[in-house]
């Protein structure tokens, strides 16, 4: 992957961490996204990212490529997620006095989709179930004699979709069946991008900003609908703007800067706030506003120094411990 292309999705990232800290901080009220929206982003720019992986040769599809893939996925995110896990659970039984081991055991190995105490934790669930068929999502793709399958498969897929209702309808079970839709759109962004497709940055831009508003006006004047189809196809199209047509460094502005810093250590800021957001809920009752905003803010630092600290240490200790043969 160029680096402008590395540099535009960083801030795609980082618009999206921030929306969600904004959209978890902020009532309705406020008249802001509901961090959902940023959510799905986050959804179709993983799945992008996992047919980019394998569409550039990082990974192949023999044993040794499945296994290190696996192995790497599992290192990038366990570490964190378990450490955040294991915090809302100790805050839980001190505010609680009750611990349930099936429940606990059931999170742990990301097989809950409603999390008893972190709620957000729901989406790491969901992307862990995913990186589980990648492999076989990519085969399917890329193996000409199998093509014939995507058609049939697509079908399948939709009608379990709309079974389901939408990808994160908070009146359904939030499913990693349910949200598939959005990262089979991302590996199929991955598949068809080209260099070939160029846009203006500046053009990108805007058109990220006049969707973002439209999907703000959609969310407060028709809210169902929003729910039902309209925002995640508008989260979609930001994705396409930014994933497919490429750009130039005129897109990474001084000002988006920033955005590119939580951008790189996104999964990091998710999960901070994330945990930030229980502890003050749990023993403060703190309601939404600029208080609960800042304080979650301070899951950008907090992620930065995890990352180089802890994290990334664990990942090179782990990948020498897990060898692939």
């Amino acid at each position: 992957m160029n680096d402008v292309t590395s540099e535009e999705i960083d801030i795609l990232r980082g618009m999206a961490a921030l929306g969600v800290i904004i959209g978890h901080t902020f009532s309705e009220k406020w008249h802001v996204l509901d961090g959902a929206f940023w959510v799905w982003i986050f959804f179709v720019t993983s799945g992008f990212l996992q047919g980019h992986f394998f569409f550039s040769g990082r990974y192949s599809l023999d044993t040794k490529g499945c296994a290190t893939y696996y192995r790497n996925r599992l290192l990038r995110i366990a570490p964190l997620f378990w450490l955040i896990l294991l915090l809302g659970w100790a805050a839980s039984y001190v505010t609680h006095h009750a611990f349930d081991g099936i429940q606990f055991l059931k999170e742990f190995f990301f097989l809950e989709s409603a999390p008893r105490t972190i709620g957000p934790l729901w989406t790491i669930a969901c992307e862990m179930q995913f990186y589980l068929i990648v492999p076989l999502i990519i085969f399917l793709t890329v193996n000409n004699q199998h093509t014939w399958l995507a058609l049939p498969a697509g079908i399948f897929l939709y009608a379990i979709y709309q079974f389901i209702g939408s990808t994160d309808n908070p009146g359904q079970p939030r499913l990693m069946l349910g949200i598939l839709p959005l990262f089979l759109f991302g590996i199929l962004i991955a598949y068809i991008h080209s260099e070939k497709y160029k846009v203006n940055a500046y053009i990108k831009l805007i058109f990220i900003v006049a969707l973002i508003i439209l999907a703000l006006k959609m969310q407060i004047l028709f809210p169902a609908r929003f729910w039902e189809s309209w925002g995640v196809w508008l989260a979609s199209l930001v994705c396409i703007v930014v994933l497919l047509f490429q750009g130039r460094r005129a897109f990474v502005h001084t000002a988006l800067s920033p955005l590119r810093f939580m951008g790189k250590y996104c999964y990091g800021v998710y999960m901070y706030a994330a945990g930030i957001g229980y502890v003050y809920t749990e023993f403060w009752q703190l309601q939404p506003g600029f208080l609960a905003f800042g304080l979650q803010m301070l899951s950008i630092p907090m992620a930065y120094v995890s990352y180089h600290g802890f994290e990334k240490i664990i990942r090179d200790k782990g990948k020498e411990l897990l060898q692939v043969a």
